[in-house]
């Protein structure tokens, strides 16, 4: 009888490490995931998986939320070059947007998308090369920068202010 208790219990073990068990996150695990004085995007992006995208999309879409939680989210998107983020950081920055989530979207979106897709990071920052934001402009003439030598060049001619220009150079 022992061997058979201990023969089984050996089975329930192999069977658990060979077919773990994944439990699903929820919404607030997301959210909890951003939090901390001291976040940092790696360590946060480490427990999470594709399956929490939609959760991360929720939160940036919460206009309820304070804006860290929204802004840490687009920032741990940059891990997931997928066409659904690629859609949705799309669709989110129209002109019409507020100017600093057009910063952390574009900043992620070129992160995410600009090995794979450097036409469209390209076609999406231009549209924004001219806006009233010098912290976009900057933003903007960065993510070109690597894509379209030329183009960046002519930013930086066209470019109004002197701290955008260094800054971009950097």
């Amino acid at each position: 009888m022992r061997s058979f208790s201990k023969s089984l219990a050996l089975i329930i073990w192999a069977f658990v490490l060979v077919f773990p068990i994944k439990a699903e996150v929820s919404y607030n695990q997301v959210k909890e995931s951003l939090e901390g004085r001291h976040w940092s995007p790696p360590k946060s992006f480490a427990t999470l998986g594709e399956e929490e995208i939609p959760h991360l999309l929720s939160i940036i879409q919460d206009d309820y939320l304070p804006n860290y939680y929204r802004f840490r989210a687009l920032r741990v998107l940059e891990y997931y070059p997928t066409p659904e983020v690629s859609n949705f950081l799309e669709s989110l920055l129209q002109p019409t947007a507020p100017p600093l989530l057009l910063r952390h979207g574009l900043k992620a979106y070129a992160s995410a998308f600009s090995a794979d897709q450097p036409q469209a990071v390209r076609d999406l920052a231009w549209q924004f090369h001219d806006h009233p934001d010098p912290e976009l402009r900057l933003i903007v003439a960065r993510a070109i920068r690597t894509i379209s030598p030329d183009e960046f060049d002519l930013l930086i001619q066209q470019e109004p202010k002197d701290w955008v220009r260094q800054a971009a150079l950097q």
